[in-house]
């Protein structure tokens, strides 16, 4: 009777413990505000989709940039900024499919890697994020915001052979989509709802 008792409480907190090395791991890999993968796991998932797509076919990289996100903080507060990038969260997250990575790279910075997509597939879905995020509006307390982003698209193996080629041809994309919005007036306004 004894052994029993004392098996049902070791196996008790085997559970707990394998429960909270869960929570933990959890912790390690997300963004806390969005709820994306942060860095670390991003660095880690594209490394491993870049050695798959060297020998079995290609992979993109989208790195997404807010357009005129201090703008936001500064007119708004931090909270309406926290709640657009909770919104881009969303959009990424509705936009792409269970295989790719959507990540959040820190401050404004979010990254997606599609596994299994040439440089044509990885424009449509770029696109599909931007047109969705121009739909979205984000709640104020005196109206709403909309949200632009650049998005620089690289695709490995036309534009890159490594994990870091790969970042950086899609980073220097980003800064030309970025360069080309600066043309355009200030997306990002409130607006009576």
């Amino acid at each position: 009777m004894l052994v029993r008792q004392r098996t049902e409480i070791l196996v008790s907190y085997k559970k707990s413990l394998e429960e909270a090395n869960l929570k933990l791991l959890d912790m390690a890999i997300t963004d806390p505000l969005t709820g994306l993968y942060n860095r670390r796991k991003f660095d880690e998932n594209l490394n491993q989709e870049v050695n798959r797509g060297l020998r079995y076919g290609p992979v993109s990289l989208l790195l997404i940039d807010l357009d005129y996100f201090k703008l936001v903080n500064d007119r708004h507060g931090h909270q309406a900024g926290d709640d657009v990038l909770k919104a881009v969260a969303r959009v990424l997250q509705s936009c792409c499919r269970a295989t790719d990575t959507c990540a959040r790279l820190g401050g404004d910075e979010f990254a997606v890697i599609l596994p299994h997509s040439h440089a044509i597939a990885a424009q449509v879905v770029a696109k599909r994020i931007q047109q969705k995020l121009a739909r979205t509006a984000v709640p104020l307390a005196d109206g709403h915001l909309t949200a632009s982003i650049s998005i620089g698209v690289a695709t490995l193996p036309s534009d890159a052979d490594s994990a870091a080629s790969l970042m950086a041809a899609a980073d220097a994309a980003m800064y030309h989509a970025k360069q080309a919005s600066r043309c355009e007036p200030i997306p990002v306004e409130a607006r009576g709802v």
